[in-house]
C-alpha cells in the first residue's frame, strides 16, 4: 500500500474517532452503518423476505431480527428464495 495513501487513510480516521480505531470498531461501524445492524454476532447472515405488498421485490438484513438496509427488483422471487434455502 502507497504510504501517503495509508496516512490519508489514518487521518481520516483520526479525525472521525479521535484516534486510530481497533478493527473490530471498524467492523461494528459497517455493519451499523452500511447494514442497519447492531449485531456483532460470529457470523451474522443475510436474510431475504418477499415483500407481500410489491411482488418481484425482497428486503434484505443482517441477522434475524435485525432492521431492513436494502430492497431489491429480482422478479422471480419465489425461486430465489426457495435456491437460497436449499443452500443453508
Amino acid at each position: 500500500m502507497d504510504v501517503i495513501y495509508f496516512h490519508t487513510i489514518s487521518n481520516a480516521l483520526i479525525d472521525v474517532y479521535g484516534q486510530l480505531p481497533s478493527a473490530q470498531v471498524l467492523y461494528e461501524d459497517m455493519l451499523h452503518l452500511i447494514f442497519n445492524t447492531d449485531t456483532v454476532a460470529d457470523a451474522p447472515r443475510l436474510h431475504i423476505e418477499a415483500i407481500k405488498q410489491v411482488q418481484g421485490e425482497i428486503a434484505m438484513k443482517i441477522g434475524e431480527y435485525g432492521d431492513y438496509f436494502g430492497v431489491i427488483n429480482i422478479g422471480d422471487t419465489a425461486n430465489l428464495i426457495k435456491a437460497c434455502e436449499a443452500k443453508e
